[in-house]
């Protein structure tokens, strides 16, 4: 079974074009792994680490900000009230 990829942020790194740092979320079903997969490129050199998700959110940076965003933004925010308290009934009169 194959790896599954999803970029979600991509950045410049320096003065040529093809000079970029890019973050993908990955699953692996073989290991049931998801992770977080940075690659940059650089003249004279390029690199890749891999992070748990939670370290990974656990850090400064627009690239972090951009995956809360991505993971959480499409949920509908939880109704305002404390929690556990019932909405009264709509009485009705006769």
């Amino acid at each position: 079974m194959a790896t599954i990829e999803r970029e979600f942020y991509r950045s410049a790194r320096g003065p040529a074009p093809t000079d970029e740092d890019t973050w993908r979320l990955v699953f692996d079903p073989r290991a049931m792994r998801l992770l977080v997969r940075h690659e940059w490129e650089a003249a004279g050199h390029n690199g890749v680490d891999e992070f748990e998700i939670a370290e990974f959110l656990a850090q400064d940076g627009a690239a972090s900000t951009e995956l809360s965003k991505s993971c959480l933004g499409g949920f509908p925010s939880r109704p305002k009230g404390r929690q556990g308290q019932k909405h009264p009934r709509a009485s009705s009169s006769a």
